[in-house]
């Protein structure tokens, strides 16, 4: 069905949406979002807008893999950038509330033209979006690390000489710097239409509707930042180990930069012994909405860089190791929940092709000054 939508500013945009064969009660389905190239601007067909809607739309593929599908059109002098992808975003949002759309299935992909717009797309909504496909397009790799935590499937043809794929090869290196985990499927001796190949990628269809959303909360206000800083983080801290009461570690946490970044001195013990020391630095990141913690060991070994993840409302925070990144198959999770103001139970646990192989839990307590300078 071809139809228009007016966003909130009366901007214009014509889509067609394709809605899934069967649409049983009390479900919801996924919603692809399908951008294409400069062929397609003022198309009146959406089924040649882009390679993917052919594939979609087959009847085979439509009893496979049931969803909507969203193809917008921009007019000859446009591209998927400023009104035209306000537009879609406001469409996709409005599309939630018309139909039964699962809002953690939410997918976008293009090709050529549509390939950037796809970057575009999920720059302007980081978490909007469950996973995207960008097919020979070129992104922007210095903001890598406002889609860091987004499922991203690339692919470029080798021989493409009208968007080469060093673009391509580009946002990868810089997601995987930032610490994501894209693939990358780059077709030997195939030139710009590597969407040809890619859509018909079984793998690609099955991996793209197994990608779910995850829960995303929301941005800290400047006040809980510093709520964070000051009643979690600054002071002189001890940790004991649970289970053999033995002292663990020592730190020391004060500001770096007044209520911008704090620096820590960390020092581990074993059998009353120092094993380990290094220093940190923390701050706030709000693009990513989160802390990040840069590890300096200080002797010779690489920098590390956690991500901290602090819940206002429980005031429990977890964190990932984000550099060096754990191999495939090893798995760290590292959590902190709050005893009191001044004492917190840290948990550390190591699993390795899903079995625990190690343990750790320490009390850790403030035993000096929150506002420690």
């Amino acid at each position: 069905m071809q139809t228009e939508f007016k966003d909130s500013k009366g901007i214009q945009l014509r889509y067609a949406i394709l809605k899934p064969a069967k649409i049983k009660p009390d479900t919801k389905y996924p919603l692809v979002v399908s951008l294409h190239g400069i062929g397609g601007r003022g198309s009146q067909k959406w089924e040649d807008n882009c390679a993917a809607n052919k594939v979609l739309s087959q009847p085979a593929m439509r009893q496979k893999y049931p969803c909507y599908i969203i193809a917008p059109t921009v007019d000859p002098n446009q591209r998927w950038d400023g009104a035209p992808l306000a537009a879609l975003i406001e469409l996709i949002k409005s599309s939630l509330k018309e139909h039964p759309i699962d809002p953690s299935r939410i997918y976008v992909t293009g090709q050529s033209m549509g390939g950037f717009g796809t970057y575009s797309a999920i720059l302007a909504e980081p978490h909007l979006f469950a996973a995207a496909v960008p097919v020979c397009g070129r992104g922007q790799p210095d903001q890598a690390k406002k889609i860091v935590h987004l499922p991203i499937w690339i692919f470029h043809g080798e021989k493409d000489s009208l968007i080469p794929p060093r673009h391509s090869r580009e946002m990868v290196a810089a997601l995987k710097k930032a610490g994501g985990k894209p693939i990358y499927t780059e077709y030997a001796g195939v030139g710009h239409g590597s969407w040809g190949p890619a859509y018909a990628e079984e793998k690609l269809w099955e991996w793209l509707f197994a990608q779910k959303r995850k829960d995303i909360k929301s941005k800290l206000t400047p006040k809980q930042v510093l709520q964070f800083f000051n009643e979690v983080m600054l002071g002189e801290w001890t940790g004991v180990d649970k289970e053999t009461k033995k002292i663990a570690e020592k730190f020391t946490i004060v500001w770096k930069e007044k209520n911008k970044s704090v620096k820590m001195e960390f020092t581990v013990f074993e059998k009353g012994k120092i094993t380990d020391q290094f220093t940190s630095v923390t701050s706030y990141d709000p693009e990513l909405g989160l802390f990040v913690e840069k590890i300096d060991p200080g002797n010779g070994q690489p920098k590390g860089i956690r991500y901290l993840r602090w819940d206002p409302n429980s005031n429990n925070f977890n964190a990932e190791l984000i550099k060096p990144k754990p191999r495939p198959s090893t798995d760290i999770k590292m959590s902190w929940n709050q005893i009191d103001s001044n004492r917190w139970n840290f948990k550390f646990q190591v699993t390795e092709n899903g079995k625990k192989v190690f343990s750790r839990e320490i009390i850790q307590t403030r035993t000096g000054e929150k506002t420690k300078k």
